[in-house]
């Protein structure tokens, strides 16, 4: 019997874990001045405030982040950077790094 338990246990964990990656990525990009774009990601398993919160703090503290808000209705992260202190590669590390510490409910 425990060792139902600790599956189910596992499981939960690795579904847990797995439930705020972000799968896939939407690119738009609009100049504001020389060096400011936007930026829309999509984070389609990112589904609740928790989520919101990790990823909103934890990029708008990053230099060269302007600003950042993520939509649970339509799983898109909006921010503007400054390309020329952050790069989109860096910033999807970043999302990735955050989502690995979400556990979402």
């Amino acid at each position: 019997m425990d060792k139902i338990y600790k599956y189910i246990a596992f499981f939960f964990v690795i579904i847990c874990s797995n439930a705020c990656q972000p799968s896939s990525y939407e690119k738009e990009t609009i100049n504001y001045s020389k060096n400011e774009i936007e930026l829309i990601i999509e984070i389609p398993k990112a589904s609740c405030n928790n989520c919101k919160k990790t990823i909103e703090k934890g990029l708008v503290k990053k230099e060269g982040i302007k600003f950042c808000e993520y939509s649970i209705s339509s799983k898109k992260l909006t921010l503007i950077y400054d390309s020329s202190l952050i790069s989109v590669d860096h910033i999807k590390h970043l999302i990735t790094l955050l989502t690995y510490q979400i556990p979402c409910r």
